[in-house]
């Protein structure tokens, strides 16, 4: 008997063993949906085509609030370009009253949920010099007096354009123009604005001399907020004295590094060789435009859209016009999902594997979260199980792929099927993030089907 007590412990460990790897161990399977990408208009945050919007701050003819709400609720695209002219007050403080009028206007934008390119100006004529303020310090009281009432509403506004400064709000032709000036009220706007909101200055050289880096890739403090905004964007071989100090080879490399981490965007002019379609595709890609006027300049735009795109496949037939239009700032496509299963002797593992492809000219620039949905087959929304994406799809540069494991670490998972949904949440507004998928259903994208399947579990 005492021999045969081990040969007994050996075959009851043995079998086990075999019990748990065979019955109690879940066994996984995995069934991917095919992807499909889609020519679809995504209507997403923070980037595509724009609508002007004006207003000037007064106290003897204050503007109707009623009747951009209007404009705005037949307007067809997320992003507005607001223009608050402060000409009024260029002698002294802004009123109270016109600070109401400021908080009712972006009020509006609020409300709409549409988001904001903001640019504070005291000409809209090509005047600057006389209708702007003759000392700095007035320009500097306006934007201590304003920037509580731009934080206020910072869940809307995504960039800031200039500082107040110059024809039309783009720092030239000002005689306040100077190195002194324009890095003290840039470092005011930086430092009395909310960290979510980016600026912008009208040139990089303007960029290089405020940040007093001629590093691109410097991505802390304000270089970590402070991008550019061009009005000129392929007029004439300097994008209309955007470039002076130097070539525009040497400047367009520079934003291709530099508005990896801040946005670009703007307005193209001037009908040349230099905007035909095929050269545009390219030059706004590697310029990482997010934004563009939609109206201006017409001759440009009617090009645009006279021009077939030939090279991409899905976006074959399409005009010019439509693929810009719908690769300015990110397009984030899925290209594939996978289940990977992890066995050892006495535990299984599994995670999820998805991996995506930004198809777009330029980042998001706003933080972004994914998450894997588990839904039970069967079984109401509360049984599902949420897995954190563990990557900031803001990150995703233009054409960059980018493969993200999810662990599945944790959960007890039932002899079930369970459907695989995947979506994407802006973290600042909680909306959810459209892929250019074709089977996107109520802003989640179906990945799969897994089985889980343990002999000893219900």
């Amino acid at each position: 008997m005492k021999k045969a007590l081990p040969v007994l412990i050996i075959l009851f460990l043995i079998f086990g063993s075999g019990l748990y790897l065979f019955g109690i161990r879940p066994v996984f399977s995995y069934v991917p949906e095919e992807y499909h990408e889609t020519d679809a208009s995504l209507s997403n945050p923070y980037e595509g085509m724009y609508r002007i919007y004006t207003c000037k701050l007064s106290d003897e003819n204050p503007f109707s609030t009623k009747e951009i709400a209007s404009e705005l609720s037949q307007d067809p695209y997320r992003l507005s370009l607001l223009e608050v002219n402060l000409s009024e007050y260029s002698e002294g403080d802004i009123s109270e009253k016109a600070l109401s009028q400021f908080n009712d206007v972006l009020s509006v934008f609020d409300a709409g949920r549409h988001d904001l390119i903001l640019r504070l100006l005291y000409d809209q004529e090509g005047d600057a010099k006389h209708v702007e303020p003759k000392k700095v310090e007035i320009v500097r009281d306006h934007i201590l007096a304003l920037t509580p009432i731009i934080n206020h509403h910072a869940g809307c506004i995504f960039t800031l354009q200039g500082v107040l400064i110059g024809d039309y709000g783009e720092m030239h032709n000002s005689r306040l123009i100077s190195d002194d000036n324009l890095t003290m009220l840039t470092d005011l706007m930086y430092s009395h604005t909310d960290n979510s909101i980016y600026l912008a200055v009208r040139t990089p050289a303007y960029w290089r001399l405020i940040t007093k880096s001629d590093d691109p890739a410097t991505d802390h403090g304000l270089t970590a907020r402070l991008g550019l905004y061009n009005d000129g964007l392929f007029g004439s071989e300097d994008d209309m004295g955007t470039y002076v100090l130097r070539p525009r080879d040497n400047e367009y490399n520079f934003q291709s590094i530099l508005c990896n981490h801040v946005p670009n965007g703007g307005e193209v002019v001037v009908e040349n060789d230099l905007n035909d379609y095929e050269n545009a595709r390219l030059e706004l890609r590697k310029l990482h435009i997010t934004y563009l006027n939609s109206e201006y300049d017409p001759m440009v735009l009617n090009k645009w859209k006279r021009f077939t795109e030939l090279t991409d496949p899905v976006w074959r037939g399409h005009s010019g016009y439509e693929y810009i239009e719908n690769h300015l700032g990110y397009r984030y496509y899925l290209s594939y999902s996978g289940a990977v299963v992890d066995n050892s002797l006495f535990s299984t593992e599994m995670s999820f594997r998805i991996t995506l492809k930004n198809r777009g000219f330029a980042p998001a620039y706003r933080p972004f979260k994914g998450y894997l949905r588990l839904h039970p087959t069967g079984r109401k929304a509360g049984d599902d199980i949420i897995l954190d994406v563990p990557t900031d799809f803001s990150t995703l540069l233009s054409e960059e792929t980018r493969s993200v494991d999810i662990p599945a670490v944790g959960v007890d998972f039932e002899n079930s099927d369970y459907e695989v949904w995947f979506y994407i949440v802006d973290e600042t507004s909680g909306e959810r993030i459209l892929t250019a998928n074709d089977n996107v259903v109520n802003s989640e994208l179906k990945l799969g089907t897994i089985s889980c399947r343990s002999l000893l579990k219900k």
